[in-house]
């Protein structure tokens, strides 16, 4: 039924007319403001609780993209600021709304597929990465979990397989970015506004626990993520951030963005984010001066040894008039919020079944219930649930992205590949791997490995110490 609906709409709509709506839409939708305008209405719908609103919303507009465009590049912002529409995602289990929404998106596709038909799609180690994921995600558990544990695990392998592989397998296949667009560029900027929306969302969650004891989203439930989250995706945009500082036109406006993020980063709680960040502070510092154009040197180490002056004031300050403030840090790091017993019970999970785990919906017969299934950690995680098998399909995975990002060895690939570490780095005590955060970084590999493939702005993986000369024209 839905396909001959399409075939109707394809029919009686003139191609020519969609040419002409195309034509005068594509400044916007391929411009600045375009992701500007998405991130404040989203914020706006989010900030009147009005998610479902905001949620249909971006639905129907990527429907129209999905229509007009035979590119999938427009529906970037969309992607990315979808969730962060939802103030409280348990609608989506007791509503029937978002549901129904599935029906126009499965209508704008048909009518894609049909105007701009496919040619012989492509799969690459990562689309087989992916379906590996889902393969070790079925087989986990499979011989020592009773019929209910096994299907309590669905949402993470629909999440962690079919869903990622789904997606990386249509925007793959389907960006066709116009020549006069930088697909890089655009992304990263896409992603950097659609962090700051979330970010802003949770400086008024946390500016709402400070002046009216409100809980600072204890519980993922009662919002699309958790600070931990939001922390990790600063993890992800703050390379992206260094890439568009050294290759945008401005400076100002970007230095301004990585103090917010460093700021958001410090309100969120997140040690582990707040460390690691800190830590490949000591990387991006070189990285970015490296890169800078010779006309821009000055301005930006200017800058960089304001802001590292600034915080070495703060730090002493913090340290000779609030040490609590340290002690407070080092004590709540070391404690571990009881990650040693999730950890604990992980191992006895791994040992009890080291070839296909004890599946993913066994952890609810482990006292977890709390933790909803997470281990906290990617490698415990999926050594428990999955076992070696998974651990092997996980290893080729990262393989997979870290191949994605250094072919080519682009600057973009570059930087993009800093925000990997700092992922898999924080997913040794987090399970990025397993929530929405795994979208954004699955787009960022796609767009970055599709950039890559083209080899334009090539990167010394080994800088040359020659001379100064050689440093100031890298």
């Amino acid at each position: 039924l839905c396909y001959t609906v399409a075939m109707f709409s394809t029919t009686t709509v003139n191609n020519s007319y969609i040419l002409k709506i195309r034509e005068k839409t594509e400044n916007f939708f391929y411009g600045k403001f375009y992701p500007v305008i998405l991130s404040l209405l989203s914020f706006l719908l989010w900030f009147a609780n009005i998610g479902m609103t905001g949620f249909a919303v971006l639905i129907f507009i990527g429907c129209f993209v999905l229509i007009v465009y035979d590119d999938m590049t427009p529906t970037i912002p969309l992607l990315l600021e979808l969730p962060m529409t939802m103030r409280n995602t348990t609608l989506f289990m007791s509503e029937v709304f978002p549901f129904l929404l599935i029906v126009p998106v499965v209508f704008a596709f048909l009518i894609k597929f049909i105007l701009y038909p496919w040619k012989k799609p492509k799969l690459d180690k990562l689309s087989f990465a992916f379906l590996g994921i889902t393969l070790t995600s079925l087989t986990g558990g499979l011989f020592s979990s009773y019929l209910n544990e096994y299907f309590s695990g669905v949402f993470f392998i629909l999440l962690t397989g079919v869903c990622t592989f789904a997606m990386h397998f249509v925007f793959s296949n389907r960006i066709k970015c116009p020549k006069s667009v930088n697909l890089g560029k655009y992304f990263c900027y896409c992603f950097v506004w659609a962090i700051n929306l979330a970010c802003a969302q949770m400086i008024y969650m946390w500016a709402l626990d400070t002046f009216t004891g409100t809980v600072f989203m204890a519980i993922p439930t009662s919002y699309w993520a958790s600070s931990n989250h939001i922390a990790n995706l600063i993890l992800l945009a703050t390379p992206l951030l260094c890439y568009l500082l050294i290759s945008g036109k401005g400076i100002l406006p970007y230095f301004i963005n990585i103090v917010f993020y460093y700021g958001v980063l410090w309100i969120s709680g997140s040690d582990g984010c707040i460390a690691i960040l800190f830590a490949l502070t000591v990387f991006l510092i070189p990285a970015v001066l490296f890169k800078t154009d010779r006309h821009r040197f000055n301005s930006v180490l200017t800058y960089i040894l304001i802001l590292l002056a600034t915080a070495t004031i703060l730090f002493c300050y913090i340290c000779l008039f609030h040490p609590e403030v340290i002690t407070k840090f080092i004590v709540r790091a070391m404690r571990g919020n009881g990650r040693v017993v999730l950890y604990k019970t992980g191992l006895d999970m791994f040992l009890e079944n080291p070839i296909f785990g004890s599946g993913i919906g066994h952890a609810y017969l482990a006292n977890l219930k709390d933790y909803e299934t997470y281990f906290h950690s990617t490698l415990v995680q999926v050594g428990s649930t999955t076992g070696i098998i998974g651990l092997i399909s996980y290893c080729f995975l990262y393989y997979c992205r870290a191949e994605k990002l250094l072919k080519n060895d682009t600057e973009i690939g570059f930087f993009a590949f800093i925000g990997l570490i700092a992922f898999a780095l924080y997913a040794l005590v987090d399970n990025g791997d397993f929530n929405v955060v795994l979208i954004y970084l699955t787009l960022m590999i796609i767009v970055v490995g599709l950039e890559n493939e083209k080899g334009a702005q090539r990167l010394p993986l080994f800088f040359k110490f020659n001379n100064f000369s050689n440093f100031r024209n890298i």
